[in-house]
C-alpha cells in the first residue's frame, strides 16, 4: 500500500504542474475580464471546464495504475494532491502579479464593485446600498499575499468537493 501512495504524490505532482498552467492561465484571463468580454467569456469556459479536466486527469492516472485499483480514497487523495501542488506555483504567481506588475488590480476590483453596485437600482431600496458601500470603503483590501494564500485555500476547498465527485465517479467498485 505504500507504493500506491508513493506513486499518487508521484503522479499529483506531475498533473499539479499541468494543473498549475490552467490556473495560472485562468487566473490570467480573470484579471482581463472586466475589460474584454471576451475574456469573461473564456474566463466562465475555464471555470465550467475545470471538473471535466481533473475528470480526464484522474482517468489518465487511473489508466496509470497498474498494481492496484482506483478506490475512492486513492482517487480522492490524487485529485487532492494535484490541486494543492497547481496551488503553489498559481499562489507564487498571482503574488509577483499583485505586487509587482499590477500593484492596484485588488483596489480597482473594490472600485469596480462599487460602481457596479450604485448601477443597480434594487440595491438602493432600504438602504442596504449605503450599507455595503460603508463596509467597502472602511474594510481594507487584501495584500497580495493575503489573495494568494486565499486563494490556495479556495484551491483546496473546490479541489475537495471536485475529488468527491470525480473520485466516486471512477472509482473501482470491489466485488463482493
Amino acid at each position: 500500500m505504500w507504493e500506491a501512495k508513493n506513486n499518487v504524490t508521484q503522479y499529483a505532482m506531475k498533473y499539479g504542474l499541468v494543473l498549475s498552467v490552467y490556473f495560472i492561465a485562468k487566473f490570467f484571463i480573470n484579471t482581463q475580464s472586466l475589460t474584454s468580454p471576451t475574456a469573461a467569456l473564456i474566463s466562465i469556459i475555464f471555470i465550467v471546464g475545470l471538473p471535466f479536466f481533473i475528470y480526464f486527469m484522474t482517468k489518465k492516472f487511473k489508466d496509470n495504475l497498474e498494481e492496484y485499483p482506483l478506490s475512492f480514497t486513492i482517487g480522492w487523495m490524487f485529485i487532492f494532491l494535484t490541486f494543492f501542488y497547481a496551488s503553489l506555483p498559481e499562489a507564487l504567481f498571482s503574488y509577483v502579479y499583485l505586487q509587482y506588475i499590477n500593484p492596484g488590480y485588488l483596489f480597482d476590483q473594490v472600485e469596480t464593485a462599487m460602481n457596479i453596485m450604485t448601477d443597480v437600482p434594487m440595491l438602493s431600496e432600504n438602504g442596504f446600498l449605503s450599507q455595503v458601500m460603508n463596509n467597502l470603503e472602511t474594510a481594507p483590501s487584501p495584500t497580495p499575499i493575503q489573495y494568494s494564500l486565499q486563494l490556495i485555500f479556495n484551491n483546496m476547498f473546490y479541489g475537495s468537493i471536485i475529488a468527491i465527485i470525480v473520485a466516486a465517479l471512477l472509482r473501482v467498485k470491489k466485488p463482493y
